[in-house]
């Protein structure tokens, strides 16, 4: 079957935007626990249009399943989910609810070609089946197997229970995914963020938590001592305020950089949590904020991607109206996405 990919490619150099091309290729086999899926939509990252990526990208994806293989076909007609991580499903690490970092698996837009694709084959085994009341209609479904289903595995391994102090550093899709998550459990955070002012804090507010604003000027060096100290007062002060009290935090880190991700480990006071999304800088420039932490007995929890086997439970917070999804993101043609990123 001939199906029909989108790769960038890169005029003039890697300095120059690129530009996606479609194409032709064949499908490739199908096992007996596959399925071929025609997509519908596609959640594409910055990362994955980074200067000098050429693999297809897309690490999420919504579509209908046209065809499989004979362990499969029950899922033949249905309207599914489909997330990056194609793990094993049968090592010692994915019993142990390890598949986003099984060594036998592969990573969907990183480690191989992603979901950016007229069609896909998938393991039947990681997908998340639409049917009866739990549906989301439209193409930003797309987004729950992404940055929606990781949201929910930070919360899931941090062990968030209900009136717990939680507080949210960085700001994007996966932010707000994650207030809604915490709110919906009865845990709504403070989120720590540098401008006083603006669509974010005024979206924050509107979700009953609370704002603290943190000093954030150009030439501002985070890593300084009597700056991180300033943080931790401004923090401390507005979390009395949220009725925090003394208990150790639950602190979320909501941005891959390596800046923002120091900034939560600095934060976060004796015996509290700090869970880490994969950073996308060097994870040895963590060295010195890491090292503090762990003299203050922080607990440190690194999530290396959403968790498949959590995406149905996203996705009833969808259909629950707990959940916006339709708001997050911006629905374009394949032709179109470099365009919609400049």
């Amino acid at each position: 079957m001939q199906i029909t990919t989108w790769r960038p490619r890169w005029p003039g150099g890697t300095s120059a935007p690129p530009t996606l091309v479609g194409e032709a290729t064949d499908l490739g086999p199908v096992g007996d626990g596959d399925v071929v899926i025609a997509i519908e939509a596609v959640a594409v990252s910055d990362r994955e249009l980074a200067p000098g990526a050429d693999l297809v990208p897309g690490s999420a994806a919504v579509g209908c399943v046209i065809g499989g293989g004979a362990g499969a076909l029950d899922l033949v007609g249905h309207r599914v989910l489909i997330g990056a991580h194609q793990a094993c499903g049968e090592c010692e690490v994915c019993r142990r609810g390890g598949a986003p970092v099984c060594r036998r698996g592969r990573v969907l837009g990183a480690s191989t070609d992603g979901l950016l694709a007229s069609h896909t084959v998938c393991r039947a085994r990681w997908l998340v089946a639409f049917g009866g009341e739990l549906d989301v209609p439209g193409a930003a479904a797309a987004l729950l197997p992404g940055d929606a289903a990781l949201a929910y595995t930070m919360y899931a391994r941090a062990g968030v229970g209900p009136r717990e102090p939680t507080v949210i550093v960085g700001e994007g899709s996966l932010a707000r995914f994650l207030v809604e998550i915490l709110v919906a459990k009865g845990a709504p955070p403070m989120v720590v963020g540098g401008r006083a002012f603006g669509p974010w804090a005024d979206w924050v507010l509107g979700r009953g938590c609370s704002y603290a604003t943190l000093e954030d000027r150009p030439g501002l060096d985070a890593r300084d001592d009597d700056h991180q100290e300033r943080d931790r007062e401004a923090v401390r002060a507005a979390a009395m305020e949220r009725g925090f009290g003394e208990r150790p935090w639950r602190v979320f880190a909501c941005d891959a950089s390596v800046a923002q991700q120091r900034r939560a480990l600095t934060l976060a006071g004796p015996r509290a949590t700090v869970t880490l999304p994969p950073c996308e800088g060097r994870a040895g420039d963590l060295g010195r904020a890491a090292a503090a932490a762990l003299a203050r007995e922080v607990l440190l929890i690194g999530v290396a991607g959403p968790h498949p086997d959590l995406v149905p439970e996203v996705t009833a917070l969808a259909v629950r109206g707990e959940l916006d999804v339709a708001t997050v993101a911006e629905v374009v043609a394949p032709e179109a996405l470099v365009a919609a990123r400049a």
